[in-house]
């Protein structure tokens, strides 16, 4: 799996701990933090929670990268769908843009979605990057983590410089990314 994401991203262009995220709903995601990484504050609004980490160090308006994970309770639009839209949302602001093909592997028994997508050149940053957006959806929102790199620009037909170091830690990082509940012996929660 990892050769065919990198042969992709060759070709072209949170959470966090619990402490840090703590959620009062029985269902939980349960996203492993890179080391050294710290999260932000909790942005709640409505039904819309949402983490962001950022390499220590790092702000929101500087990054090279970042994780942004949300709970989105109530939302009834499929994993396959939020991603697509996070695509589509994204080729507005982009000026060369090559996704992977969407994955739609079970999580733990939930319904979930994911892609991977290089960008050569941001309207919004002036930079390349790479994102992968996983979405699950659990019997009480729609879980979403967001990973983004960000690089120098390059030309539309050229290919984002993305190290083989920042794939490896991805498909790490997204190995251990599970939803569970703690009512549902179907989705139990890992020891």
């Amino acid at each position: 799996m990892r050769a065919r994401y990198r042969c992709l991203f060759a070709g072209m262009m949170v959470l966090v701990s619990s402490a840090a995220f703590a959620q009062s709903a029985p269902e939980h995601l349960i996203v492993p933090p890179p080391k050294d990484w710290v999260p932000l504050p909790i942005n709640k609004q409505a039904n819309l929670t949402v983490v962001q980490m950022l390499p220590a160090g790092e702000s929101p308006q500087a990054f090279h990268e970042s994780i942004v994970v949300q709970r989105q309770d109530g939302e009834k639009k499929t994993p396959k769908d939020y991603v697509l839209s996070v695509v589509a949302g994204s080729k507005a602001n982009c000026e060369g843009i090559i996704t992977s093909p969407i994955s739609e592997r079970p999580v733990n028994g939930y319904k979930a979605a994911e892609v991977r997508f290089a960008c050569t050149k941001s309207s919004r940053t002036g930079k390349s990057g790479l994102m992968m957006v996983k979405a699950i959806a659990g019997n009480d929102a729609l879980h979403v983590v967001q990973r983004i790199w960000l690089g120098a620009p390059v030309a539309p037909n050229q290919p984002v410089p993305v190290p083989d170091a920042v794939i490896d830690a991805w498909d790490a990082f997204d190995a251990f990314i599970v939803l569970c509940d703690s009512r549902d012996s179907k989705h139990a929660c890992p020891k």
